[in-house]
This record gives structure tokens, C-alpha cells and sequence, in this order.
């Protein structure tokens, strides 16, 4: 197998699209590529899943063990050619000024990965070696085994790159990419317009793909990284007492979900059936189970707010003690309705009491770990799990009228707060949990379906 990690020298030097335009440059010559992203972003590896045609994965080191981390990437690569993770913000910075906890540099050490460096190489000559040198003795024990310059000029100015860095450094340049050479992908708050509502985006990567294999010596980047180092892969099986019949909201409006998180679900006996609140009259039948996830519903509001039978279906089943869990915008479409940035309020399901306001910047962005103070929802008391955080909304007002079932710290703040908002078997929050945090989180669930 052929593995690496897209690693950048910063933010903004082009990783999401050089990783996309890798892994469809490598699915046109016919090699199967398992993607990953290093953090909690939902959006990107949306686009890597239609890049490769398999399932992008989220590597974390905040949310997930080191363990669990490896095993992840080695289960999803198993019986593919090559392995491509996208890094996160440039390749040193995570949590910490001073150590590399949370940064794709650790991600690369724990999976022993080679690392391929995404330089700017805009305004650049002789002094593009010194960068690749500072990369390459800031830690010993990370393997920066290629280069790919981004916003070159052309072809003679690509020569004074790869002759400095040649001359200076280990790493080996393997081609380059001009300024403009790619379209750019819509963008709009909270990353890129997710794939849902970029309905050209399959000839797009195509296109990128192309553009890889004119400019990039591909023969090169194979041979820099070939990977052969083993882990025993444990399969974990569950006892399943009884299937669940787990209703998950997917369309436009509610998109983000980890895939691990609807995988685990499966784990744990869930029969999920995928709905839309969008377009849908009803829930499901036989559902036990309600997932909405995050998403736009502040985009779609308007077309949500129309879908009365929608809402009341929740409603009622919510009303009745079924078991409902909201994240993000799935929580915002359980409030009483949202009030857009244009001033625009549209009504919702109105289990809590409460309204979201959008914001035209950002409200609140952090990983958080959450420790549940009572036996509720998810079943016991004192229940630790992580996740993240990232919205352009608040509650009008605070949440202040609402039961709430969490104890939350963020991670950069010393202080905490509570949230976790709870309705009889309905629990709603602003926080994407991982269910890989704390595997007691759905063990405690199911046991109320056993």
C-alpha cells in the first residue's frame, strides 16, 4: 500500500485542493484511494468521499485515542492502493505553541506517515529551501518525504524551486501547480459549500485530477511513499440484543455526520433508514430512534417551515417519549423557529422553547468535552465524551427557560457551562459529539431499548 498525509505550511496554501485533485488524479489511473481528514470538519471530507468513491474518515487526537485513531485508518485502508490524509491548518499547529498535541504533525507520527509539504510558492526562489529546511529540523522524528509547490508562475520559475530545495533538503519536489490552474470551490460561512449543493462538483474533481497528472510527477510521489508498516486490526464484535430502528436526517439541510458515528450506530443494533425533513411528509415508521444532525437549516428554513406534517411528526413522536438527538442545526430545527440574518423568522418543530438568531460571524468554535449530570437520554450520570463545536447562532434567550444535562468544558477555557438541552426523551446541542470518545455513551442508550 501507498500512503501519505497532505500536510501545508499554513492555512490557505491550497491543501484541500491539491489532496482532491490527488485522489482523483489516482483514481483515473485505476488505484483505489481511501481518504481521511485530520479533525472534525464535516464538509471536506464530503468532497473527498465523491473524489474517491469511498467514505472520507476523521482522524482527531483531541476527541479519539491514539489507538483509536490507528486502528481507524488501518481498518478503512485495508484492501485499498493508496491511503491520502488531509492535514489540518499548517502542518505544526494544533492545541499548543510549544507541543504538537492536536496538529497533523502528531497524526503523522502516530500513524507513521510520510508526509508530502504543500509550499506557496508564490514571490519565491532560493528562499523556498529554507522553508522546506525549517520544516524538516523543526522535528526529527516527522518523515517530509515530497514537495508540491502551489502558485507558481511557470515552468522556469519552478526550476529555481526545485533546485534550491534539491540543493538544501531531503524532501524531493514533485511538480507544481500554476495560480489559476484550478476552479475554486464555492464557499459560504461555517468552509466550502457542502457537495449537496454543488451539483457539478463530480466534473470538477475530474478536472482537478487531470490537472494533477499534467503537473505532478506521479511516478515520484509512489515511490516517496510506499508504506509497509503493520498493525493488527481487532475486530470488536458487540452483543446486539435487540435492532433499533434509527431514523437519520440527511438531505440539504442536515448533512454533518461523522462517519463513525452512524457506523457505531450499526454496531450497537441500529437498522437505520435515511429521511429527509426537507422533502419528506413523515417520519419513518417503526422509528425508536431520531438522528438530526447538523447542517444549513438556516439556508432551508423557508422550505422547512412549509413542511408542517414534517414538523408535527417530530413533534408528536417527541411529544410521546420517542428518543430524539439534535445536533447543531438539528437542535436549531427542534427550537421554535430561527431568525435569519436578513431578520426573516421561520417556525419550527417548537419542542423547546426557544429561538435561534443567526449571526454574520462566527459565535462560538472549540472541541469540548461534555460530562452528563443526571440519568438522562443517554442513561447514567457522569458520562465524559468530546466533540466540537462550531455555529453562527444563539439561543434569544440563553437557553435559560431549558432543562439541561450537561456539564461542558471547552477546551481552551477554564471555565464551563451547561448545556444539553432535554424534553422528556428529546435531547438537543450546539456540540457534534464523537461517539468513538466513550463507547459507554451508546451502551447506555440502547440499554433503554432492550
Amino acid at each position: 500500500m501507498n500512503a501519505f498525509i497532505v500536510a501545508g505550511t499554513n492555512s490557505g496554501v491550497g491543501k484541500t485542493t491539491v489532496t482532491l485533485s490527488l485522489i482523483s488524479a489516482f483514481k483515473q489511473l485505476g488505484l483505489s484511494v481511501q481518504p481521511f481528514k485530520v479533525g472534525p470538519d464535516f464538509i471536506d471530507p464530503g468532497y473527498h468521499t465523491i473524489a474517491s468513491g469511498y467514505t472520507s474518515v476523521n482522524l482527531d487526537t483531541w476527541m479519539l485515542s491514539n489507538e483509536y485513531n490507528k486502528h481507524n485508518f488501518h481498518i478503512n485502508s485495508k484492501d485499498k492502493d493508496i491511503a491520502i490524509v488531509e492535514g489540518v491548518m499548517g502542518f505544526y499547529d494544533g492545541f499548543s505553541t510549544t507541543e504538537d498535541f492536536g496538529s497533523s504533525a502528531e497524526i503523522s507520527k502516530i500513524l507513521k506517515l510520510p508526509v508530502i509539504l504543500i509550499v506557496n510558492g508564490k514571490s519565491l526562489a532560493r528562499s523556498a529551501a529554507a522553508i522546506v529546511l525549517g520544516f524538516e529540523k523543526f522535528d526529527a522524528n516527522v518523515n517530509i518525504k515530497g514537495i508540491i509547490f502551489n502558485n507558481v508562475s511557470g515552468e522556469s520559475h519552478y526550476e529555481y524551486l526545485k533546485e534550491s530545495v534539491e540543493h538544501y533538503c531531503n524532501a524531493q519536489p514533485i511538480g507544481y501547480f500554476k495560480k489559476g490552474d484550478f476552479q475554486s470551490l464555492p464557499s459560504r460561512h461555517l468552509g466550502l459549500v457542502t457537495v449537496q449543493d454543488n451539483p457539478n462538483i463530480e466534473k470538477l474533481l475530474d478536472s482537478y485530477g487531470k490537472i494533477a497528472l499534467k503537473r505532478l510527477n506521479m511516478d515520484k510521489l509512489l515511490e516517496l511513499t510506499n508504506y509497509n508498516h503493520s498493525y493488527e486490526v481487532k475486530q470488536t464484535k458487540k452483543t446486539i440484543k435487540k435492532k433499533v430502528k434509527v431514523a437519520v436526517a440527511k438531505d440539504n439541510a442536515f448533512c454533518f455526520y461523522y462517519h463513525d458515528n452512524l457506523k457505531k450506530l450499526c454496531e450497537y443494533g441500529a437498522e437505520i433508514t435515511f429521511f429527509s425533513p426537507l422533502k419528506d411528509e413523515k417520519i419513518p415508521n417503526r422509528s425508536q430512534l431520531i438522528y438530526l444532525g447538523g447542517g444549513y437549516p438556516e439556508l432551508y428554513a423557508k422550505q422547512l417551515s412549509e413542511n408542517v406534517s414534517m414538523m408535527l411528526s417530530i413533534k408528536n413522536f417527541s411529544d410521546n417519549y420517542g428518543y430524539i438527538y439534535a445536533e447543531c442545526g438539528g437542535f436549531i430545527y427542534l427550537t421554535k423557529g430561527v431568525h435569519t440574518k436578513e431578520g426573516k423568522f421561520f417556525p419550527f418543530t417548537g419542542i423547546f422553547n426557544e429561538e435561534a438568531v443567526m449571526l454574520n460571524r462566527l459565535k462560538t468554535l472549540g472541541y469540548t468535552e461534555i460530562k452528563t449530570k443526571s440519568n438522562a437520554f443517554w442513561g447514567k450520570s457522569s458520562i465524559k465524551a468530546r466533540g466540537h463545536e462550531f455555529h453562527y447562532s444563539f439561543l434569544k434567550n440563553n437557553g435559560k427557560n431549558l432543562d439541561k444535562i450537561y456539564s461542558v468544558k471547552m477546551r481552551k477555557k477554564s471555565q464551563s457551562k451547561e448545556e444539553g438541552y432535554i424534553y422528556k426523551n428529546t435531547l438537543g446541542s450546539y456540540i457534534h459529539l464523537h461517539f468513538g470518545s466513550n463507547p459507554i455513551l451508546l451502551e447506555s442508550l440502547f440499554e433503554n431499548f432492550n
